[in-house]
C-alpha cells in the first residue's frame, strides 16, 4: 500500500509507536489528541499535531481536506468512542481505516462498520511475549499465522560444519541463507551466503535465515 499522509487519532503509547515508525518510513503523519502533553511528546515524529477532541464529529470532519491515505484509531478510551471515530473517519472518505479492539467481539463489530484492519494490542503483546520467552531476541518476519522467517544465531554445535552437511528439511525448516559478518569490518556489515554454497564453513557469529512454522523454529532456537 502506498502511503503519503496518515491520520493517527490518539497520542498514547500505541499512537506514539505507530507515529514514530511511520516517520522512520518517510510517511507524513498528522496526530490528533485532546492531551497537550501527549502531543508534545509525539511532535518530533509528526508532520503536524492538532489539539482536538477526536470524538467531536465537526472538528474531525474539518481534517477531510488533508486527503489522508489511511486513518489509525489509537485511542485507549471506551469502545463507544472508538466506534464513533471509525464512523467519522469513514465519512471523511479515508480509504483505509485501522481500528483498535479489546476482544474478538469488538473486532467483528469494527469490521462490520468498515474498518479495513482491526488490531488487538493486548493479544499482540501477549503473543510477542510468549515468543520472546521461547525464542529470545530472534528477529523474525511474519508470513502468516503459522509461518515466519527468522534470523537465528548459529548454536555452538554447528560451528565448524559445512552447509552441505546440514539437513534442515528433516527439522521441517528451509534454509534461505547464511548470514556472515564481514571480517575486520568497523561497521555491522554482513554477507548473505546462498543455501547451495555447500562448502561454506559455518562459524561462531553467523546466523541462519530460516523459513518454517513458528513451533518448529521455536524448538530449533532452543538448541
Amino acid at each position: 500500500m502506498k502511503l503519503d499522509k496518515v491520520l493517527v487519532v490518539g497520542a498514547g503509547r500505541l499512537g506514539m509507536a505507530v507515529t514514530r515508525r511511520l516517520f522512520e518510513l518517510g510517511v507524513k503523519v498528522v496526530v490528533v489528541d485532546r492531551d497537550e502533553k501527549k502531543l508534545e511528546d509525539v511532535r518530533q515524529f509528526a508532520h503536524e499535531t492538532i489539539l482536538m477532541d477526536s470524538s467531536d464529529k465537526e472538528a474531525l470532519a474539518e481534517l477531510a481536506q488533508y486527503n489522508f491515505d489511511a486513518g489509525i484509531i489509537a485511542v485507549g478510551e471506551s469502545f463507544t468512542t472508538v466506534l464513533l471515530i471509525s464512523v467519522y473517519l469513514r465519512n471523511m472518505g479515508i480509504p483505509f481505516i485501522v481500528g483498535r479492539a479489546a476482544n474478538k467481539t469488538q473486532s467483528e463489530i469494527l469490521e462490520r462498520l468498515g474498518c479495513n484492519l482491526v488490531i488487538l494490542p493486548e493479544e499482540i503483546v501477549g503473543e510477542n511475549l510468549a515468543e520472546r520467552l521461547i525464542m529470545g531476541d530472534v528477529r523474525k518476519l511474519e508470513l502468516s499465522k503459522r509461518h515466519i522467517i527468522a534470523e537465528v544465531p548459529v548454536a555452538p554445535e554447528f560451528w565448524g560444519k559445512r552447509l552441505g552437511e546440514l539437513n534442515f528439511m528433516e527439522k521441517g525448516l528451509i534454509l534461505c541463507a547464511l548470514k556472515k559478518p564481514v571480517p575486520q569490518s568497523r561497521k555491522e556489515e554482513f554477507n548473505f551466503i546462498p543455501p547451495d554454497a555447500h562448502e561454506t564453513l559455518v562459524e561462531e557469529g553467523d546466523f541462519f535465515i530460516l523459513l518454517g512454522e513458528r513451533k518448529r523454529l521455536a524448538k530449533f532456537s532452543e538448541i
